[in-house]
């Protein structure tokens, strides 16, 4: 495959590219596409040599994901992680461990999301997630399903791996019973201790642009993320550690089950 854009990990004017920018740089005068290369490079150490990997960005959900495995790849390259060492991590499957701690804390919900959150980009990228006999399976085009378990299972590993202030957050998105889905729920962290089920909760919360205190800055996003006051912060992922309240005094047979919206 040819490579229009190459990206080293080695080098570069920054941690990140923005998903706009991304875009940007895959398009010409004469196309609306272009293959991207990402690659280790020359002077890359730490056994990221030989990496390559190439895609093709051709709209923005394709620019969205290029930006974001790029970002993944760079943050653990710039934090000194080894290739031998990230692919260990990735190997046990990451996900499906944070993802049945959050399913156990939130009484279960019923197609929650998986969301990413990056200050640095002003990105945020989700998906939702079904959760099979302890097997995780992403509610996502087939293109970008296998691609974004790799950007998550990177995100967990640096929210584990190093102390918050990359910017990053991780959050599971649900909505409450019987509620529309404007009064959806978050639950953000920053860190993450898989050993003892310890997190860092914290809350997402769109920064304010210069001194109009009433326009938020714009992320780009595919997902809904509630307002930070629908948001839960919580340091233990004990089960049921978060429970949906019930909304009428009468009794019910309904089982309260968190539901997400489709």
């Amino acid at each position: 495959m040819r490579a229009d854009v190459v990206l080293d990990l080695a080098i570069g004017s920054g941690p990140y590219l923005s998903p706009s920018g991304v875009r940007r740089m895959g398009r010409s005068f004469w196309r609306t596409s272009r293959h991207f290369h990402i690659q280790g490079g020359v002077n890359a150490v730490n056994g990221w040599e030989n990496f390559s990997e190439s895609f093709k960005v051709e709209d923005i959900e394709s620019a969205r994901y290029v930006s974001w495995y790029y970002a993944m790849l760079r943050q653990l390259y710039l934090s000194g992680c080894t290739y031998a060492d990230i692919q260990k991590f990735v190997a046990v499957d990451p996900i499906k461990y944070l993802a049945a701690a959050f399913d156990d804390a939130t009484c279960h919900p019923g197609n929650p999301a998986l969301v990413l959150a990056h200050h640095g980009m002003r990105a945020i990228l989700g998906a939702h997630i079904k959760l099979v006999d302890g097997e995780v399976h992403w509610q996502l085009e087939p293109r970008y399903a296998e691609l974004f378990g790799r950007i998550a299972a990177m995100a967990i590993a640096i929210i584990t791996l190093y102390e918050p202030g990359t910017g990053l957050l991780v959050g599971w998105v649900w909505r409450e019973p019987h509620q529309p889905w404007r009064r959806s729920r978050a639950w953000f962290i920053e860190r993450y201790n898989p050993a003892g089920g310890e997190v860092g909760g914290c809350r997402f919360v769109t920064p304010l642009v210069g001194g109009n205190w009433e326009l938020a800055m714009i992320y780009d996003t595919n997902i809904f993320v509630p307002h930070w006051k629908r948001q839960v912060i919580c340091s233990s992922f004990m089960p049921g550690e978060w429970k949906p309240k019930r909304r009428s005094i009468r009794p019910s047979t309904k089982e309260t089950v968190a539901t997400w919206f489709n």
